[in-house]
């Protein structure tokens, strides 16, 4: 095993280019593949990635290599996220949650479920989900808080989602269930620190709002999730049994909901 840390800091000099170049990453990265496969080595490439988002530039590692892994974290949390975005020998979908401690990494079941764990009870504007990172679901907890706007000028302050699908629930709510979130600063926030991109979460989000704004609970036993339309809707999403395994497996209730938010809002 040859672990090359990182590809940028490797140059041939058989390429009139400085280190780091676009040039001098592909060639090195070329050489040390041909050199792996010739002698039976595996090799590890650790590259940064652009501010665009590029793996060592325009996408040209990616291309050389069999297997292209993210390693992705905010250094405001301690959860790190491992992302299997290419993969020539097997599935290209997988994702394990990390968690750094005082030891170093280690494996994040215990840490997620401490984070959803609570010994207060019920309380109006929290709201279970579970989401997919790549092929594993999670169950995270949507919070919600409301307060009166002031001037008339509402404000909404969303931590870990879209903030336009999260203006475009709140008009949902507005309009097809009568939840007058006009009126509310709403907070919303996805507990560990989470950015998710994830239609499921329409109907949880839409829960915890309600829930915060008519100060009414939901039972913290429950799990939700489903996509919301502009007519008010619900849809189903994609990896329901999945979703489902895994609400089973730790210990909580999918909560079945109705064929419209306002059916379930009303229920609160």
């Amino acid at each position: 095993l040859v672990i090359v840390d990182s590809i940028q800091s490797v140059f041939s000099t058989s390429i009139q280019s400085v280190p780091g170049s676009i040039a001098q990453v592909q060639y090195s990265a070329i050489k040390l593949s041909e050199v792996a496969k010739g002698r039976g080595y595996i090799v590890v490439f650790v590259g940064q990635v652009t501010k665009s988002g590029y793996f060592a530039g325009p996408k040209l590692l990616e291309h050389i290599v069999d297997t292209v892994l993210s390693f992705e974290g905010d250094r405001k949390q301690d959860l790190r996220v491992l992302r299997v975005l290419k993969n020539r020998f097997g599935p290209a979908d997988k994702t394990e949650v990390y968690v750094m401690g005082g030891v170093g990494l280690g494996l994040a079941d215990d840490y997620l479920a401490e984070l959803i764990k609570s010994d207060s009870g019920d309380s109006a504007g929290s709201v279970k989900t579970v989401i997919m990172e790549g092929s594993r679901p999670l169950i995270v907890e949507v919070q919600a808080l409301n307060a009166p706007a002031q001037f008339g000028n509402a404000r909404r302050v969303v931590t870990g989602l879209s903030a336009k699908r999260v203006q475009m629930l709140l008009a949902v709510l507005h309009r097809r269930a009568g939840i007058k979130t006009d009126q509310y600063d709403i907070y919303i926030n996805i507990s560990g620190g989470f950015k998710v991109d994830d239609p499921a979460l329409d109907v949880p989000v839409c829960l915890a709002v309600a829930s915060a704004i008519k100060d009414k609970p939901v039972s913290r036993e429950n799990v939700y999730f489903g996509e919301v339309g502009l007519l008010g809707e619900v849809k189903p999403v994609s990896f329901a049994d999945k979703r489902k395994d895994e609400i089973k497996k730790r210990g909580y209730e999918y909560k079945e909901v109705g064929k419209s938010i306002s059916s379930i809002v009303k229920g609160l």
